[in-house]
């Protein structure tokens, strides 16, 4: 029964200790088959770099800027850089291959990755890529690791990035190696030769910025550049940092300038005059345009600024100054004017209609009549403002307003001449006229007036224009001519003077 007891314990220690031991194998043979993996990778790497080396020329030359290239294996193989019989699959039949990019001119990159076969876990890809070395790495599942994503390559424990558009991509869980600048050993390049080596253009190329300690470059033919920076101002105690001939080109941190003993010209190649596209121009002299001179033959006194035979204007014309427009012609045909106009012929207004306006009122004409339109009254004046007489032939009033003649307007004094009329200088408005060089009642005066109702009601009232109330003017007689009836507002009547 012991026996029994101590066989079943065995056992089940057995059972206990199996699933770690087989784990343990297998994580053996995982590192194992990841090593060798690593291994080849660390192989075609360096294979890749002797290749470029031995190459590069070539490489450079068919392999487009911009572009990659495959290369294949047993070209390694054969070149000795692999040893013979090198597999070209790994451990997890993936098939290796390897690519030469040239992401400018004359620089070279190799590119040795896995592709198809078993995707490699997380953990294998990573393994692999530490046991690489730097160069390795790997493509990896979208979110590995939170942020990585399978359209970049990584390298071992972070140390590069590599984004794969428009690179060949195996996809995740695959192996992916880069040597940058592969060819940089193998470039003849390090010094810049003073004479052309035939074939070899690039060994009289600078490819980095020339710095000249300040000293001259002299005898140079064309100098053909992108942009020519300058120091500003006045270096080397000329006029400006460009010379051309005796002239020079001027330029600060905000202003350019060409300085010349001379004149300025802008011109075709054949020497003819060229346009000058501007955005504000500023003169501080006069302008000759048409083959005018800026100064002769301007009218005496006038300093000039502009001397043309035509000038036209799709906007506005202005003078004045500081901002402010004391005249002002528009395109549109209005004309301003500050001051006044001298007219030496005459002037015309082809439209019918107002033509010519002062202040609030206006002079209106057409093909057969003439008016002054204002909101308020029109005179007749001399210069001084006193009144000025006004002569027609026939006039045609809707009402006239008369004055008292300076205040002498009363019957019995001295007027003239004959068959003048006024008011009466007591502010009653009577009418008088001038008989025989006096002022007097006209004789045949006639005025109505009606008056307050029997029952007193004023709504009807009509006063007597001449006397302004409610009687008729001396001299005349008071005819009571119609009886008016307003119903509850009682009677009235219509009262008619006439001369006596």
């Amino acid at each position: 029964m012991s026996s029994l007891i101590g066989v079943m314990i065995a056992t089940l220690i057995t059972l206990t200790i199996l699933p770690r031991y087989f784990g343990m194998i297998e994580n053996g043979t995982t590192q194992a088959v990841n090593a060798t993996t690593a291994g080849q990778f660390q192989a075609l790497l360096k294979a890749a770099q002797l290749y470029i080396d031995k190459h590069g020329s070539d490489l450079a030359s068919t392999v487009p800027v911009g572009g990659t290239s495959p290369i294949d294996i047993s070209a390694l193989i054969a070149d000795g850089d692999l040893p013979s019989g090198f597999t070209t699959v790994n451990p997890y039949r993936q098939n290796w291959q390897i690519y030469v990019r040239q992401p400018e001119s004359k620089t070279l990159d190799a590119i040795v990755e896995s592709s198809d076969g078993i995707t490699l876990t997380g953990q294998s890809a990573v393994a692999i890529a530490s046991l690489t070395g730097a160069q390795g790495g790997f493509v990896p599942e979208d979110g590995m690791f939170g942020s990585m994503n399978s359209s970049n390559a990584y390298g071992a424990s972070g140390s590069w990035q590599l984004p794969l558009a428009g690179l060949p991509n195996p996809g995740p869980g695959h192996l992916y190696g880069i040597l940058v600048g592969a060819n940089a050993s193998s470039e003849t390049t390090d010094y810049l030769y003073r004479d052309s080596v035939a074939g070899h253009p690039e060994l009289n190329t600078m490819r980095a910025s020339l710095d000249m300690g300040g000293n001259d470059i002299n005898d140079a033919n064309n100098v053909n550049a992108t942009r020519g920076v300058f120091n500003a101002g006045n270096p080397n105690g000329g006029y400006g940092g460009v010379k051309v001939g005796s002239a020079y080109l001027y330029g600060d941190d905000n202003d350019a300038a060409v300085r010349t003993p001379g004149t300025v010209y802008m011109q075709h190649y054949d020497g003819t005059p060229a346009n000058i596209g501007a955005d504000t121009g500023y003169f501080t002299r006069n302008i000759g345009v048409n083959g005018l001179d800026p100064y002769a033959g301007l009218p005496a006194g006038w300093g000039g600024g502009l001397h043309a035979k035509d000038g036209y204007f799709e906007g506005t014309i202005a003078t004045g100054t500081g901002g402010n427009q004391s005249n002002i012609i528009t395109n549109y045909g209005y004309v301003k004017v500050g001051d006044h106009v001298d007219i030496q012929d005459h002037a015309s207004v082809l439209n019918p209609g107002c033509g010519l306006w002062v202040s609030g009122a206006c002079f209106y004409g057409d093909t057969t009549n003439a008016a002054v339109e204002t909101p308020g009254s029109v005179s007749m004046q001399h210069y001084d403002g006193t009144n000025a007489d006004l002569q027609a032939d026939h006039a045609t009033f809707t009402s006239v307003r008369l004055g008292t003649d300076g205040g002498n307007a009363w019957p019995g004094n001295s007027c003239g001449p004959n068959g003048t009329i006024a008011a009466k200088a007591d502010g009653s408005g009577r009418l008088l006229s001038c008989l025989n060089g006096t002022w007097q009642i006209p004789p045949a005066q006639i005025s109505t007036y009606v008056p307050t109702t029997t029952l007193r009601y004023t709504g009807y009232n009509r006063p007597n224009p001449v006397t302004g109330g409610y009687s008729c003017p001396p001299g005349t007689t008071d005819m009571n001519i119609e009886q008016l009836w307003y119903g509850d507002y009682g009677f009235s009547s219509l009262h008619l003077c006439s001369a006596e």
